[in-house]
């Protein structure tokens, strides 16, 4: 990563407060996801020493009448909870900016996947992990359509400092940091060439035909 180093945000952390309203529906883990013929492991799974398992998530939003949106993550397999996030544009994207935008939720969703595999490497290894933390930024363009550019929209590579407190050597810090970052399938999505199939299907007919809710599969 080009540039100097960021501060440690140990001190900003110690000193963050949570800002005045009720947000107590904005994230809210439900019940575990109803499993599949394709459920074949648990979320947990991923402490393991090897896996090989396909990877089947699904993502609905909807759009309330006060142009909120609401949206509900389901994960198959691994076998996990389900999620409902309340998601909505700031003022510059036409939007009233009173739950996080989808940006943020993306990077948020980069940063706790990488982090996850911080810890659970860790635990695999039996290593000392006293705390970790880390500083990513993540930049993106807007889409052609949102845009108005007439282009399809675009990403940086992912900027992630990583800060780290151990009784171990500085080659298992690197070693920690290497297995995170080969472990983390958020950020081997944003580094492979992959072309998403989107399948859409009416949904009083899915209903009726008992075929379930319309998803995207990766």
């Amino acid at each position: 990563v080009s540039g100097p180093r960021p501060a440690d945000p140990d001190p900003v952390f110690a000193a963050a407060q949570v800002t005045p309203g009720d947000w107590a529906g904005h994230i809210v883990r439900g019940d575990l996801t109803p499993k599949t013929d394709e459920t074949v492991t648990l979320a947990g799974g991923s402490l393991t020493d090897h896996q090989d398992r396909t990877l089947h998530v699904r993502g609905i939003c909807t759009l309330r009448d006060d142009g909120m949106k609401v949206v509900e993550q389901h994960l198959f397999n691994p076998h996990g909870s389900i999620f409902t996030f309340l998601c909505e544009e700031g003022s510059d994207n036409g939007g009233l900016g009173r739950a996080p935008d989808a940006a943020s939720f993306i990077a948020a969703g980069i940063g706790f996947c990488f982090m996850t595999q911080l810890g659970r490497y860790a635990k695999i290894t039996k290593k000392d992990l006293k705390s970790y933390r880390i500083v990513q930024d993540a930049h993106f363009s807007r889409g052609g359509a949102t845009g108005k550019t007439g282009k399809p929209g675009s990403a940086d590579p992912l900027e992630t400092h990583v800060f780290i407190e151990t009784d171990e050597d500085a080659n298992y810090g690197r070693q920690l940091l290497d297995m995170s970052e080969q472990t983390c399938f958020l950020h081997a999505f944003c580094k492979a060439e992959l072309k998403a199939k989107v399948k859409i299907r009416s949904l009083t007919n899915a209903r009726k035909n008992n075929q379930g809710l319309p998803h995207v599969r990766s």
